[in-house]
């Protein structure tokens, strides 16, 4: 393998790890994948069976990563192969069926999902390490040393997760302790039979035959060896003395919390430990104010006319990029038969050789800024001069309009902040034609602060949705944003191979991104995007996209 092979090898596997570490660019992308809903934002950790809230929780931490992504696997899995109808019972059947139907769903998600293993893995490594998993100490509830028996030895031995190795070791030895000989062989007869366990329905069935089996030990323990009514009575007291049958009788509160229950403790309390370094997922929302579908076709009209020029130079150069060109060569692979005659003539370009035409599989998602500044003009005269945000929803109008125009370009269109908080506003989607949503751009109003680093990562999110190779994120804004916090999302989104642009109204970005404007009159806001996307277009970053190069 070459040098250059390897570096480029190295260089993928490190893209590739930052993508999948990114919690809050990832987490509603998977999520959304595997069939629920992922916000994150607030104060705890929970789920309602379709939606997974995660606190806002910091950056880059590798340890609210492990957790947040293993919680995601975890509770995704429940969603998918859990059927919520059917009752679990109470008690320790109860509790055996949640145990049980953990390691179910779990293995399934191995086999979908290669990088489930992984997730779980640390997951269970960090809860271990934080002290939110723990081995039950000698005079622990026996009800809570049957239960962390069950779950750890099947963590360890079903789902094969090595770091589960050591708490299931230890909850067997105390398992030992505890209950009766021969127990522990009648429980692991059963409880192994998880693995053939099909469906919800079967995991309950499972459950309610071990707790049977552990009734029936229970009685046995209980048969009373002694006659007369003192006898009796003590019999009764040493009875319901005996573990087995306080396993058995346990109240709800001497129940073990599975690994579902205690991750959500565990990225709670984490969220809880440095929160002013804790970022939230804004979500995307439509305006709950739209225009007319009569208003947005003027506006529509007026903006195809304003810039109609630029458009066309935008997309024209960007199509006249996109062709392959063929020309003459003395050497090569393929012979151009309708030059031959030109060879006896002494003309030795004979070969055929092609230039590939600039690769355009790109998705551009555009991030506006609508803060409040964003909605008086800063000259003197304002009534000649527009305000920001009108230009601004114009300009980005036009600029969807003519990168859809460029066969390979998916575009969509987003401002932040949204009408409420945790929002943005979504403009234009990529699975839709611009045109048709010229209602929202024109909608749109200035308002509230700027959360630009929560909204890169909305951008970002949306971004790695798309299945195209290169991913553009042009932002634009007039200041008023947390400095050291854009820094941070703009290297993330680097290392996860999305590409941010720039476009400062009245203020300089060059510090935020490499590839910017500045503005000092709103008028040339449009120019500035056109230009600005197509220098990224044409003159892609390194690694990221192919160069144009001459192929055989």
């Amino acid at each position: 393998m070459s040098e250059t092979q390897e570096i480029l090898n190295e260089r993928f596997a490190m893209r590739q790890f930052a993508i999948e570490r990114s919690l809050h660019i990832l987490g509603p992308v998977l999520g959304r994948k595997r069939g629920v809903e992922v916000r994150i934002g607030g104060a705890a950790a929970c789920t309602d069976g379709n939606t997974i809230w995660l606190p806002a929780l910091p950056l880059d931490d590798a340890e609210a990563t492990s957790l947040g992504f293993g919680l995601l696997f975890h509770e995704t899995n429940h969603v998918r192969y859990t059927d919520f109808g059917v009752a679990r019972g109470e008690g320790l059947v109860g509790a055996l069926t949640n145990a049980l139907e953990d390691i179910r769903i779990d293995g399934l998600g191995h086999r979908e999902y290669p990088g489930g293993r992984r997730e779980e893995e640390q997951l269970v490594a960090a809860l271990i390490r934080r002290g939110e998993a723990k081995a039950c100490p000698k005079d622990d509830h026996p009800a809570r040393i049957l239960e962390s028996y069950v779950m750890w030895r099947l963590e360890y031995d079903v789902l094969g997760i090595d770091a589960a190795q050591g708490m299931a070791e230890a909850a067997e030895a105390l398992f030992r302790e505890t209950f009766k000989p021969g127990l522990q062989t009648k429980l692991d007869a059963l409880m192994f039979g998880v693995r053939d366990c099909r469906s919800t329905a079967e995991v309950h069935e499972l459950a309610r035959r071990i707790g049977a089996m552990l009734e029936e030990e229970a009685r046995q323990e209980e048969r009373p060896q002694a006659k007369g009514e003192e006898l009796e009575a003590d019999q009764q007291q040493a009875d319901s003395a005996r573990p087995l049958r306080q396993a058995l009788d346990a109240a709800p509160e001497d129940h073990v919390s599975g690994i579902g229950e205690l991750a959500q403790a565990a990225i709670t309390a984490k969220a809880g430990e440095a929160p002013e370094l804790n970022l939230p997922m804004l979500r995307g929302k439509a305006s709950v104010v739209p225009l007319a579908s009569a208003e947005g076709a003027a506006f529509s009209t007026e903006v195809k006319a304003a810039t109609n020029a630029l458009r066309q130079r935008l997309a024209g150069l960007l199509q006249a990029q996109t062709l392959c060109r063929r020309y003459p060569a003395m050497v090569g692979r393929r012979i151009d038969t309708r030059r031959l005659c030109r060879f006896e003539a002494g003309d030795p370009r004979v070969f055929v050789r092609e230039t590939v035409g600039l690769q355009t599989d790109t998705a551009v998602q555009i991030l506006v800024d609508r803060s409040g500044s964003m909605g008086s003009s800063r000259t003197r005269k304002k009534s000649a001069t527009a305000r920001p945000i009108e230009m601004a929803r114009a300009a980005c109008y036009a600029t969807a309009l003519a990168l859809q125009q460029i066969p390979g370009v998916a575009v969509a269109a987003a401002a932040f902040p949204g009408d409420a908080d945790h929002d943005v506003i979504v403009m234009g989607q990529f699975a839709r034609r611009i045109d048709r949503q010229a209602d929202r751009f024109a909608a749109l109003e200035a308002g509230g602060g700027t959360p630009m680093a929560e909204a890169m990562l909305w951008g970002a999110g949306e971004l790695l949705a798309q299945r195209n190779s290169r991913r553009l994120l042009l932002l634009a804004t007039d200041g008023a944003y947390d400095e050291d916090l854009g820094r941070a999302m703009v290297l993330r989104l680097e290392r996860a191979g999305i590409e941010a642009l720039g476009i400062g109204i009245h203020c300089d970005v060059s510090h935020l991104v490499a590839r910017s404007r500045q503005i000092s009159v709103v008028a040339e806001l449009p120019g500035a995007m056109f230009e600005l996307l197509l220098e990224a277009i044409e003159h892609p970053s390194t690694g990221s996209s192919r160069e144009n190069r001459p192929r055989s």
